[in-house]
Formats: C-alpha cells, sequence, structure tokens
C-alpha cells in the first residue's frame, strides 16, 4: 500500500486534512512529528533539533507496515523547508534522507485563514513557503497533488482514490 504525505506551510490545514482522510480511508496515522517534539520543548528549536527532527521522521517513516494505508501529517520534506527558510543551506545528512517520493503527495495550499497556535512563527509568509514546497518538489522530480479552496478534503480523497488502493 502505498503512503500519502500531506504537506504545506503552517496553517494551511494540514493536520484537519489528515484526520478527515483517516476516517475516511480507514487508514493509520503518523501525527505532526515536529509539533510533538516543539511541544517537548515548549516551542524551542535550533538547527541541531531540526537535524533530530529530520532522523526520527525517516526512521518512523522506515518502520511502517507496508500491508495497510498510512496518512502521514509532514515528512522530511517538511523539514528541509523549514531549514532552508530558517537556516539557509541544508546539511548533507538532511538534504540526503529519503523524501519518500513513491508516496502520494498531497501539498496544501495556504488559502484558509491563519489560527493562531502558540507553536506557529509566520502567518505573513505562508505563501512564500508554499513557493518553497513547490520547487523543492519540482526540482526533486516528486509528484504531488495541490490540495486547496472549500473541497479540500473531498478533493483530497478523490485524488488518493484515483490510485486504486
Amino acid at each position: 500500500m502505498p503512503k500519502v504525505i500531506i504537506n504545506g506551510p503552517e496553517c494551511s490545514g494540514k493536520t484537519t486534512l489528515c484526520e478527515y482522510l483517516v476516517k475516511n480511508l480507514d487508514a493509520g496515522y503518523i501525527q505532526e512529528y515536529p509539533r510533538i517534539y516543539l511541544e517537548m520543548t515548549n516551542g524551542k528549536y535550533n538547527q541541531d533539533d531540526l537535524e533530530i527532527m529530520a532522523h526520527d521522521i525517516n526512521d518512523l517513516i522506515e518502520e511502517l507496515d507496508d500491508d495497510r494505508l498510512w496518512i502521514i501529517d509532514t515528512n522530511n520534506i517538511n523539514i528541509k523547508i523549514w531549514y532552508q527558510y530558517k537556516y539557509g543551506k541544508l546539511p548533507n545528512d538532511i538534504r540526503e534522507l529519503d523524501d519518500n517520493a513513491q508516496a502520494i503527495h498531497l501539498l496544501c495550499k495556504p488559502d484558509i485563514p491563519w489560527e493562531v497556535d502558540a507553536l506557529r512563527e509566520n502567518p505573513d509568509d505562508r505563501d512564500e513557503i508554499y513557493d518553497m514546497y513547490r520547487k523543492y518538489m519540482y526540482e526533486a522530480e516528486i509528484k504531488y497533488h495541490v490540495i486547496d479552496g472549500e473541497d479540500r478534503d473531498t478533493d483530497a480523497l478523490k485524488v488518493i482514490q484515483s490510485y486504486k488502493l
């Protein structure tokens, strides 16, 4: 079974979409690991923390059972984009981590209202970060589907169902 990976800028509906898909597809669910990590550090992090998160995410995804459909709330692409945005050039050990290119990738467009959250940092740069995702995925030759608009949940479900799982 393929994995479904949802990425996108902060507050672009990733977690809400994941929860909808899990319920409607009877899939396993990997929650947004960076959020879990940041909750443990009270939102504080540095470059080393991003490297730890990237390796932890990589290990989590590698260990998943291939006989089940999994919905994954962000993967290493998220860490790579965030690292570039905050610190510039990626270190080799992060750059070389698996992007899970064979998965079904959904990229959430930040066309929904910003919601304040203590762990969110960039209400004004979501479009710029979204463009970084698109550029990265294009250059890495990762096929992805943009999820946007008011019908984003049902549109995402249709995309996944089109793979005839």
